[in-house]
């Protein structure tokens, strides 16, 4: 099931979610019909596994996650940046 989340959130983002759910549920009962063909019980709950994965996502998805990174990104960099500036202003302040 580990190796099946990688390729389920390539096809979310190829095909969109109810796409991807409504082909998750197909393999699940290959004839359509819940307990119809020879799918073994495992197979059934990983599918329902997968697709409560995919449904569950579309509500985790923040706007602000990526503002926050480039947001810490920038405080971490600035550190070091003033440490290199402080000296050039020092001596450009002691000149005049």
């Amino acid at each position: 099931m580990l190796l099946e989340m990688p390729a389920d959130d390539q096809a979310r983002r190829a095909h969109g979610e109810l796409s991807l759910a409504r082909a998750l549920v197909r393999m699940g009962h290959p004839r359509g019909r819940p307990g119809g063909g020879g799918t073994p019980a495992l197979a059934d709950k990983a599918v329902v596994h997968r697709v409560e994965r995919l449904l569950d996502q579309r509500d985790k998805r923040s706007d602000w996650a990526p503002a926050a990174a480039y947001s810490t990104a920038g405080i971490l960099l600035s550190g070091p940046l003033a440490v290199l500036v402080a000296p050039l202003l020092c001596i450009t302040v002691w000149r005049v």
